[in-house]
C-alpha cells in the first residue's frame, strides 16, 4: 500500500474567498470561520489590551506552515480603543469566543 502524497500547499496572494473558508482536515482551527470583519467577545480579560465583554474585530489574518509541515494561523485583533495584537488559536481558545457578527472594513 503506497503512503498518501504529502500535501502541497499553494501560496497565491490572490485567493478566493469562497474558497479560503472551506471547511477541511489542513489542520487550520479558525481559518474556516474567522475572517477581516469577524467580531470576537473578550470572555477573559486580556492584560494591557481588552477587558471582560470588550467587543474586538479581526483585521487580518495571517496563516503559513511551520518547519515541521504544521499550520500556523493569527489574527490581528483591534480593540475599540484603536490597539492591536497578533492572537493566535490557543489564545482565542483561552480569552475569546465569536458572536458570529461581522463588520464592514472597507
Amino acid at each position: 500500500m503506497q503512503p498518501d502524497p504529502p500535501f502541497k500547499w499553494e501560496h497565491g496572494d490572490e485567493e478566493d474567498e469562497d474558497e479560503a473558508f472551506v471547511p477541511g482536515v489542513d489542520g487550520f482551527r479558525y481559518r474556516s470561520y474567522l475572517s477581516r470583519g469577524s467580531e470576537l467577545v473578550v470572555v477573559q480579560e486580556i492584560d494591557g489590551f481588552a477587558r471582560e465583554h470588550a467587543i474586538l474585530v479581526v483585521t487580518a489574518t495571517r496563516v503559513g506552515v511551520d518547519p515541521a509541515g504544521g499550520a500556523q494561523e493569527e489574527y490581528l485583533c483591534e480593540s475599540a480603543t484603536g490597539d492591536q495584537r497578533w492572537i493566535a488559536p490557543d489564545q482565542i481558545d483561552d480569552w475569546l469566543v465569536s458572536n458570529g457578527k461581522m463588520r464592514d472594513l472597507r
